[in-house]
């Protein structure tokens, strides 16, 4: 069964359990409804009764009483027997002529001693059952209690007379009911119907993503799962479709970054290869050298992927030892001194010699002195500065070391508060100046820095002015004693 047509059935089902609820709610409202309704208007004949008991005895006109009990009979089918009788119990009046003037049976004379006012009295079969219910009102003159009158009303046609209402209640709710049903019927399709259009609108939306749009937007109006579901959704598509990018933008870096050292690799072993031994004896050595030189940053570049699949798969381990800064400090300057010196770059190094040993991996923390070196260099112009500082910090509850480079270049092109995402994986910016000739690369560089030195239990972020200010940016990480 399709989730619409459970979704229809399972809303139809309240809809009749609903009514059922509400039928056995109201017919029992009714029921009673009906018997005190009864029960009330046997009560005002009583008081009527006794009224016209009362002016019969001031005017004496016992015919006209003894009429009007037969009228109070023959016009109400509910009742089995009129009397009124006197204060000592005798029938003066009754539907009965055989029982005028006759002495009232004694449960009925215990009974019309007691009251004080109307009172309802059952009388009992042999059976056990209601027979009769006797309505009892004294007669009074003035403050004087003259005399008794009773009405006796059937107890089967009492609940004929009840049956017979409800009879027509249920003929009226049966079809209030059936148009129930009917409105729960359309309703439950309505809903059914508007809900299975939503959830089509997800399915399409996931199609569309499972083919490759990432462009694909659900708007679902309300507060209920279903519009947070389809919010969810945009911001899942989003995301994927920010990913989809980055990949497409790493499969064309990563083969960029590959292509060209293997270009160069193959074009300068083709030359000396083809120009043979007169011609490497020439230029043998230049073309090695760049061979060299291009090999190793083939191997730079597979080694930040395999750093990448390293920290993602959490295999990542450090060789810690307790090392002076200035040691990895001086092993990257040297590293960078001839690409410093080619670029009239200016490299002030800040580095007392008198600071604590730490405990690190050195061959990581030169990883990433030489990734922030490396983009300090790449975009600071020619007779630029490059700062490059380390210091030591007491602070509670334990010191740590702090190390920054400060370029002279054009600064991050994004707000303060979404700077640190140059943190991010393949995270690359379009429109700022590369001063340096060297490759651009694939944005991993920053982002294996920032793994490797939380690594180390330390913090790393970027400080950067507005671009264009021309006051530069300035990496800062620290590494705890």
């Amino acid at each position: 069964m399709k989730l619409g047509e459970r979704y229809f059935l399972s809303t139809f089902i309240l809809v009749i359990l609903l009514l059922i609820l509400l039928s056995i709610s109201t017919e029992l409202f009714f029921r009673k409804y009906i018997r005190e309704d009864i029960r009330k208007n046997q009560k005002s004949l009583a008081v009527i009764y006794s009224h016209v008991c009362e002016e019969a005895l001031v005017s004496n006109d016992f015919l006209f009483l003894i009429n009007y009990t037969k009228r109070v009979k023959e016009t109400n089918r509910m009742v089995s027997y009129v009397i009124f009788m006197d204060t000592k119990s005798f029938i003066l009046v009754h539907t009965n002529p055989e029982l005028l003037r006759t002495q009232a049976p004694v449960d009925l004379e215990s009974r019309t001693k007691k009251i004080s006012g109307i009172t309802f009295f059952n009388n009992l079969s042999k059976d056990g059952s209601i027979e009769t219910t006797d309505v009892i009102s004294p007669v009074r003159q003035g403050s004087n209690r003259v005399g008794t009158a009773v009405i006796g009303y059937s107890q089967s046609y009492y609940e004929t007379l009840v049956k017979q209402e409800l009879s027509k209640f249920h003929l009226y709710f049966l079809l209030i009911g059936l148009l129930g049903l009917f409105a729960g019927y359309i309703l439950s399709k309505i809903l059914a119907r508007m809900m299975i259009l939503r959830i089509n609108r997800l399915g399409d939306a996931v199609v569309a993503m499972s083919q490759g749009n990432f462009d694909a937007n659900i708007e679902l109006k309300g507060n209920d799962e279903l519009s947070w579901l389809g919010g969810e959704f945009n911001n899942m598509a989003k995301k994927l479709k920010e990913v989809d990018e980055i990949k497409q933008s790493f499969v064309s870096n990563v083969t960029h970054e590959l292509r060209s050292p293997i270009a160069a690799i193959e074009s300068y072993a083709s030359e000396m290869l083809d120009g043979g031994i007169p011609q490497f004896i020439k230029t043998g050595l230049n073309d090695i050298t760049i061979i060299r030189n291009n090999a190793m940053r083939l191997l730079r570049l597979v080694n930040d992927l395999l750093d990448t699949s390293k920290m993602e798969s959490g295999q990542f381990e450090l060789n810690m030892r307790h090392v002076n800064i200035t040691s990895p400090i001086d092993t990257v300057v040297k590293l960078y001194e001839a690409v410093k010196i080619e670029r009239k770059i200016n490299l002030i190094l800040d580095v007392p010699h008198n600071i604590p040993e730490v405990l690190i991996d050195e061959d990581r923390i030169i990883q990433v002195l030489s990734n922030i070196l490396n983009n300090a260099i790449k975009f600071t112009p020619e007779n630029g500065e490059i700062i490059l500082s380390a210091k030591y910090i007491y602070e509670k509850p334990k010191p740590y070391l702090k190390v920054c480079v400060k370029d002279t270049g054009n600064g991050i092109p994004l707000p303060k508060e979404q700077q640190q995402i140059i943190f991010d994986k393949f995270t690359q910016f379009k429109g700022i100046k590369q001063y340096g000739k060297g490759p651009k690369g694939m944005g991993l560089g920053l982002h294996i820095s920032k793994y490797l030195i939380e690594l180390h239990k330390g913090k790393i972020w970027v400080e950067s002015p507005p671009a264009g200010t021309n006051i530069g940016t300035e990496v800062i990480f620290t590494l705890p004693f």
